[in-house]
C-alpha cells in the first residue's frame, strides 16, 4: 500500500472513531439497556404505554437513536439530552399520533418558541412506512403515555 493510500485508510478510521464518539456523547452516551427499561415502569410498577407497544416501542427507539435524534433532543425514555432543538418530553406532551408524525415529516410546518424553524434534517419522509410508523408511536407513548 502506498503512502497515500495509508493516510486515507488513517483518515477513515479517525472520522469513524470521533464521528461514533461524538455520536455516542450526544445521544446521551454511556447508558446500558438496563436504564432505558427502567424508565418504562411508573413508580407504582404499572406498565406504561411505552412498554405496552413492546416491540413496536422497541422498533422506535431504535429508529430514534439510528437517526440521531438524542444528539439534537432531550428524550427521557431513551436518555438523550440534546439541547440544539426542543425537548420532546415537553413539546410532545399533549400532541397525538397525527400531530407527531407531521412535526417529523414537516418539522417548519409550526414553529416551537425558542427555536429557529427549518432546523431538523431532512429525509424523514423516506424512512420506510413502518419505521416512521414506529417512531410517532414511541414518541407518543414515551412523551404522555396515552
Amino acid at each position: 500500500m502506498t503512502a497515500t493510500g495509508v493516510r486515507w485508510m488513517l483518515a477513515a478510521v479517525v472520522t469513524i472513531a470521533l464521528g461514533s464518539a461524538i455520536l455516542g456523547i450526544g445521544q446521551g452516551g454511556g447508558g446500558t439497556d438496563e436504564d432505558a427499561s427502567a424508565t418504562t415502569t411508573t413508580t407504582n410498577g404499572t406498565r406504561t404505554a411505552v412498554t405496552a407497544l413492546g416491540a413496536v416501542a422497541d422498533r422506535g427507539r431504535q429508529s430514534f437513536e439510528d437517526n440521531g435524534c438524542g444528539g439534537c433532543h432531550r428524550l427521557a425514555d431513551a436518555g438523550t439530552n440534546g439541547t440544539i432543538g426542543p425537548d420532546l418530553d415537553e413539546v410532545l406532551s399533549d400532541d397525538t399520533v397525527a400531530a407527531i408524525r407531521e412535526d417529523i415529516l414537516d418539522p417548519g410546518a409550526e414553529a416551537t418558541p425558542g427555536f429557529p424553524s427549518g432546523r431538523m434534517p431532512d429525509g424523514y419522509d423516506r424512512l420506510p412506512a413502518a419505521e416512521l410508523d414506529a417512531l410517532v408511536r414511541y414518541l407518543q407513548a414515551a412523551t404522555s403515555g396515552r
